[in-house]
């Protein structure tokens, strides 16, 4: 049952890529219906995970913009970027793109993770909470012949990770699916000191993004820091 649905979960991140990428999907703030049960001073900033796009994150978008009224975007890379050139580039977006006294919300998925934690760590951006899903904080084995300095960034061992220290400034919750083979040892999930750590029953490494259970923590969250 988890490989099946891995499978679908790829399949679901493929179309949201291919579909947008063509113009297929009507634009995302058509779509919008923004409620009134929060106070719209959030920004959620999206990561992906390795050869993915931020397309994949958006169906959960879509809910915690809808239910707690905070802003959303994301930032896409490719595998072959420059992972420390890539995460100077993320907090230049994200000083364009947050506004006066807005709070700072970084979701991310896999590779996004460490990602986040580089930017907070090397170039200083302010967040006030920090949300990984399935990102393998200690790296992951799988990754041995993934290509491109973000595969590269994504071993055990790997400059990058060594780089990082063991705990965020920011608060930090974890996601830890429990059916995920593409993070190896799966430990490296909850690799860090002072997050708060979820485990997800039966979710796998991809799956977890379209998680009604994950999706409704993480409203659950910005609400409670608006």
């Amino acid at each position: 049952m988890s490989r099946r649905e891995e499978i679908k979960a790829i399949g679901i991140q493929a179309w949201l890529i291919a579909s947008r990428r063509v113009g297929l999907r009507r634009k995302r703030a058509q779509k919008r219906r923004v409620s009134q049960s929060g106070s719209g001073n959030v920004l959620v900033f999206c990561l992906h995970g390795f050869m993915a796009g931020g397309p994949v994150f958006d169906p959960m978008r879509d809910v915690i913009e809808a239910t707690t009224g905070a802003r959303t975007t994301t930032y896409s890379y490719g595998p072959l970027s420059s992972f420390e050139g890539t995460a100077q580039k993320i907090a230049q977006r994200i000083q364009e793109e947050r506004r006066d006294g807005e709070r700072l919300v970084v979701l991310c998925h896999s590779l996004g993770g460490l990602l986040a934690r580089h930017l907070e760590y090397a170039f200083g951006v302010e967040i006030d909470l920090l949300i990984t899903l399935a990102t393998p904080h200690a790296g992951t084995e799988t990754a041995s012949i993934a290509p491109g300095p973000m595969g590269i960034a994504l071993r055990p061992g790997s400059r990058a990770l060594r780089a990082l220290p063991r705990r965020t400034e920011a608060p930090h919750i974890v996601f830890v699916a429990e059916k995920d083979t593409v993070v190896s040892p799966l430990w490296s999930s909850f690799a860090i000191d002072n997050a708060k750590i979820c485990t997800v029953a039966r979710a796998t490494h991809n799956s977890i993004l379209y998680d009604a259970r994950v999706t409704r923590r993480i409203v659950e969250r910005v609400l409670a820091i608006q």
